[in-house]
């Protein structure tokens, strides 16, 4: 293994002992959010619109505390042909940007 990988991988474990902390008290649910990899951000930008991006980005990143997914396939369709009113896109939109909100946006990572 090359020292460079080695750092990364430490980086990572680091990056991954704080998750914040996202209450939504709509959906009676806490979730967690811990730092994004490419990886994460390339399922989730692969939305066809900015509904669809914010269902991934959920989808994608909502976690309980121990780091396990909070919705499937499943729930995800249910949010987009079923959510209105505490589940509707409103709400939908507000915790997608509450997740998201530690993300640099495409200009800060052009920059660099």
């Amino acid at each position: 293994m090359s020292a460079i990988h080695d750092r990364i991988i430490a980086s990572f474990k680091e990056s991954q002992a704080e998750p914040r902390v996202i209450d939504v008290p709509e959906w009676g649910l806490t979730i967690y959010v811990w730092p994004e990899t490419i990886e994460q951000r390339r399922a989730w930008d692969a939305g066809e619109d900015v509904y669809q991006t914010a269902l991934n980005v959920i989808k994608v990143r909502a976690k309980d505390a121990e780091g396990k997914r909070l919705f499937d396939d499943r729930d995800i369709e249910s949010l987009k042909t079923r959510g209105v009113g505490n589940w509707g896109p409103a709400v939908i939109a507000r915790v997608a940007g509450d997740i998201m909100a530690d993300q640099p946006d495409d200009e800060e990572i052009e920059k660099n």
